[in-house]
């Protein structure tokens, strides 16, 4: 059995390379096993495939006893409500959590509170990783991004299309909004 681990440190390259090979994989029949991890968005022919060969199973976040055994498996200190609050706010997320769990241990000497009261989530590991996930977005989709994260409430497809810098058609504002769900 072989492992594959795809993340947002992968360039777009290796990441091309390895979703060829998945395609492949998908396609024909083999006598191989391997399981693959990844944080990237697979295209749909891959994550819809379902072959008696291949299985695809997405993961959510921890449940809120996991959240709170892992932020407590280093050490923090705070109340239920912070802790919770800890919890909802990385949405379960594993690797969020650890890395903020490490950033209260090493900055905030354990205390959860201390870090909820400086009113920053995104830790400098988190931005670092952020931009990192931003690197492998194409353009458009980084504009799109961007356009709706500077929108104020909620904005119609057509509204989106018209922040755009780059004139797109209504069929590749869909196509690639469609990229950025799945």
């Amino acid at each position: 059995m072989g492992t594959v681990s795809l993340n947002s440190t992968a360039s777009n390259d290796h990441v091309a390379t390895y979703l060829t090979l998945l395609q492949l994989l998908v396609e024909r029949e083999h006598r191989c096993t391997l399981l693959l991890t990844t944080n990237q968005t697979l295209p749909i022919s891959l994550a819809t495939a379902e072959p008696d060969h291949c299985r695809h199973l997405p993961l959510g976040g921890l449940p809120p006893n996991d959240s709170r055994q892992l932020l407590m498996s280093y050490g923090l200190q705070g109340s239920s409500a912070d802790i919770e609050l800890l919890q909802q706010h990385y949405a379960g997320h594993p690797l969020l959590l650890h890395l903020v769990a490490h950033e209260i241990q090493m900055l905030f000497a354990q205390q959860i509170a201390a870090f909820l009261q400086e009113d920053t989530p995104f830790t400098s590991t988190m931005i670092s990783l952020l931009d990192q996930h931003l690197a492998l977005l194409s353009p458009l989709e980084a504009e799109l991004l961007t356009c709706l994260a500077l929108s104020e409430g909620v904005i119609t497809r057509e509204q989106l299309r018209h922040m755009l810098a780059t004139e797109i058609s209504r069929r590749d504002c869909m196509a690639t909004l469609s990229n950025l769900v799945h």
